[in-house]
Protein backbone atom coordinates (compact mmCIF):
# COMPACT_ATOMS: atom_id res chain seq x y z
CA UNK A 1 0.00 0.00 0.00
CA UNK A 2 3.09 2.53 0.63
CA UNK A 3 4.36 1.96 -2.24
CA UNK A 4 1.06 2.59 -4.50
CA UNK A 5 0.77 5.25 -2.22
CA UNK A 6 4.61 6.92 -3.34
CA UNK A 7 4.22 6.42 -6.92
CA UNK A 8 0.85 7.78 -7.25
CA UNK A 9 2.03 10.89 -5.68
CA UNK A 10 5.18 11.05 -7.96
CA UNK A 11 2.92 10.44 -10.81
CA UNK A 12 0.89 13.65 -10.07
CA UNK A 13 4.05 15.45 -9.57
CA UNK A 14 5.41 13.84 -12.93
CA UNK A 15 8.25 12.02 -11.98
CA UNK A 16 8.47 8.32 -11.24
CA UNK A 17 9.27 6.65 -7.82
CA UNK A 18 10.77 3.09 -8.00
CA UNK A 19 12.10 0.87 -5.04
CA UNK A 20 14.67 -0.88 -7.25
CA UNK A 21 18.03 -1.98 -5.71
CA UNK A 22 19.66 -0.69 -8.43
CA UNK A 23 17.55 1.21 -10.79
CA UNK A 24 20.41 3.67 -12.65
CA UNK A 25 23.46 1.66 -14.32
CA UNK A 26 26.36 3.07 -13.05
CA UNK A 27 25.10 5.22 -10.03
CA UNK A 28 25.02 3.63 -6.79
CA UNK A 29 22.24 1.00 -5.65
CA UNK A 30 19.95 1.50 -2.47
CA UNK A 31 20.19 -0.99 0.47
CA UNK A 32 18.81 -2.32 3.97
CA UNK A 33 21.64 -2.42 6.76
CA UNK A 34 20.32 -3.45 9.50
CA UNK A 35 22.30 -3.23 12.59
CA UNK A 36 21.95 -5.83 15.12
CA UNK A 37 22.77 -6.29 18.89
CA UNK A 38 21.54 -8.18 21.98
CA UNK A 39 20.49 -7.41 24.95
CA UNK A 40 19.95 -9.32 28.15
CA UNK A 41 16.34 -8.94 29.24
CA UNK A 42 17.15 -9.64 32.67
CA UNK A 43 20.57 -7.26 32.74
CA UNK A 44 19.73 -4.94 30.16
CA UNK A 45 23.12 -5.31 29.48
CA UNK A 46 24.31 -5.63 25.30
CA UNK A 47 25.83 -9.64 24.83
CA UNK A 48 28.46 -8.47 22.94
CA UNK A 49 30.50 -6.83 25.49
CA UNK A 50 31.98 -7.83 28.49
CA UNK A 51 32.28 -6.01 31.59
CA UNK A 52 35.62 -4.90 30.59
CA UNK A 53 34.80 -3.72 27.63
CA UNK A 54 36.17 -6.51 25.85
CA UNK A 55 34.21 -8.42 22.90
CA UNK A 56 32.83 -11.53 24.50
CA UNK A 57 32.44 -15.29 23.15
CA UNK A 58 28.72 -14.52 22.00
CA UNK A 59 29.86 -11.68 19.73
CA UNK A 60 32.50 -13.89 18.15
CA UNK A 61 29.72 -16.82 17.98
CA UNK A 62 26.99 -14.37 16.25
CA UNK A 63 29.08 -12.95 13.77
CA UNK A 64 30.41 -16.48 12.64
CA UNK A 65 26.44 -17.73 12.46
CA UNK A 66 25.66 -14.75 10.56
CA UNK A 67 28.38 -15.74 8.38
CA UNK A 68 28.00 -19.41 7.74
CA UNK A 69 24.17 -18.72 7.37
CA UNK A 70 23.84 -16.10 5.00
CA UNK A 71 24.29 -17.61 1.52
CA UNK A 72 21.07 -19.31 2.60
CA UNK A 73 19.09 -16.54 3.27
CA UNK A 74 20.57 -14.56 0.54
CA UNK A 75 16.85 -14.82 -1.42
CA UNK A 76 15.77 -13.22 1.32
CA UNK A 77 17.83 -10.62 1.38
CA UNK A 78 18.26 -9.85 -2.55
CA UNK A 79 14.85 -10.98 -3.74
CA UNK A 80 15.11 -10.09 -7.42
CA UNK A 81 17.39 -10.56 -10.44
CA UNK A 82 17.83 -6.62 -10.05
CA UNK A 83 19.25 -6.77 -6.39
CA UNK A 84 22.36 -8.85 -7.44
CA UNK A 85 23.29 -5.86 -9.92
CA UNK A 86 23.84 -4.02 -6.29
CA UNK A 87 25.87 -7.04 -5.07
CA UNK A 88 28.93 -6.50 -7.42
CA UNK A 89 32.64 -5.60 -7.04
CA UNK A 90 31.80 -2.36 -9.22
CA UNK A 91 29.38 -1.52 -6.51
CA UNK A 92 30.06 0.32 -3.05
CA UNK A 93 27.99 -3.17 -1.77
CA UNK A 94 29.62 -6.07 0.02
CA UNK A 95 30.45 -9.31 -2.16
CA UNK A 96 31.35 -11.48 0.82
CA UNK A 97 31.08 -12.68 3.82
CA UNK A 98 33.96 -10.88 5.86
CA UNK A 99 33.28 -9.15 8.70
CA UNK A 100 35.48 -5.98 10.10
CA UNK A 101 35.83 -3.22 12.22
CA UNK A 102 34.62 -0.13 10.13
CA UNK A 103 35.12 -1.65 7.09
CA UNK A 104 32.39 -0.98 4.13
CA UNK A 105 33.68 -3.55 1.77
CA UNK A 106 32.83 -6.36 4.39
CA UNK A 107 29.32 -7.85 4.87
CA UNK A 108 29.54 -7.97 8.23
CA UNK A 109 30.20 -4.13 9.54
CA UNK A 110 31.50 -3.83 13.62
CA UNK A 111 30.97 0.24 13.75
CA UNK A 112 32.91 2.37 16.01
CA UNK A 113 30.88 2.66 19.28
CA UNK A 114 31.23 2.43 23.28
CA UNK A 115 31.27 -1.25 23.90
CA UNK A 116 27.86 -1.21 25.11
CA UNK A 117 26.72 0.27 21.70
CA UNK A 118 28.51 -2.87 20.18
CA UNK A 119 26.69 -4.08 17.16
CA UNK A 120 27.14 -5.76 13.80
CA UNK A 121 25.81 -4.02 11.11
CA UNK A 122 24.82 -6.43 8.37
CA UNK A 123 25.68 -4.97 4.67
CA UNK A 124 24.01 -7.04 2.15
CA UNK A 125 19.94 -6.75 2.46
CA UNK A 126 18.85 -4.88 -0.40
CA UNK A 127 16.19 -2.13 -0.25
CA UNK A 128 14.13 -4.18 -2.26
CA UNK A 129 14.09 -7.03 0.54
CA UNK A 130 11.23 -7.39 2.26
CA UNK A 131 11.59 -6.03 5.83
CA UNK A 132 9.93 -8.54 7.97
CA UNK A 133 12.23 -11.00 6.50
CA UNK A 134 15.26 -9.38 6.40
CA UNK A 135 14.49 -8.19 9.92
CA UNK A 136 13.58 -12.05 11.03
CA UNK A 137 17.23 -13.36 10.49
CA UNK A 138 18.97 -14.98 12.59
CA UNK A 139 16.23 -16.75 14.62
CA UNK A 140 17.38 -17.00 17.79
CA UNK A 141 17.81 -20.51 19.68
CA UNK A 142 15.49 -21.32 22.74
CA UNK A 143 16.14 -19.69 25.55
CA UNK A 144 18.37 -17.19 24.00
CA UNK A 145 17.17 -13.69 24.31
CA UNK A 146 16.77 -11.40 21.91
Amino acid sequence: MFKRTIREAALKHETYATFMAKPIQRQPGSAMHIHQSIVDRKTGKNIFAADDGSETEAFGYFIGGMQRHIPNALVMLAPYVNSYRRLTQAASAPVNTKWGYDNRTTAFRVPRSDPQARRVENRIPSSDANPYLALSLPRWPAGLSA
